[in-house]
């Protein structure tokens, strides 16, 4: 979810009927700092999911 907001947050910023919506600047600027950590979280839980990752794998992540 924030992937898809970070790429649509400089069309939103053209939509009137979301403006009120839309995130404040120390709100975005949370967001993007979420992005990174968010994006490791979901590589190491696609890895832990793999069937052929095993232990010593796992030790690595």
């Amino acid at each position: 979810m924030l992937q898809r907001y970070h790429r649509i947050s400089p069309q939103i910023k053209t939509v009137e009927a979301v403006e009120e919506l839309e995130p404040t600047g120390p709100s975005h600027r949370k967001f993007l700092v979420l992005l990174e950590p968010m994006k490791k979280f979901q590589s190491v839980s696609k890895k832990l999911q793999c069937d052929t990752i095993d232990l010593a794998d796992v030790r690595l992540l």
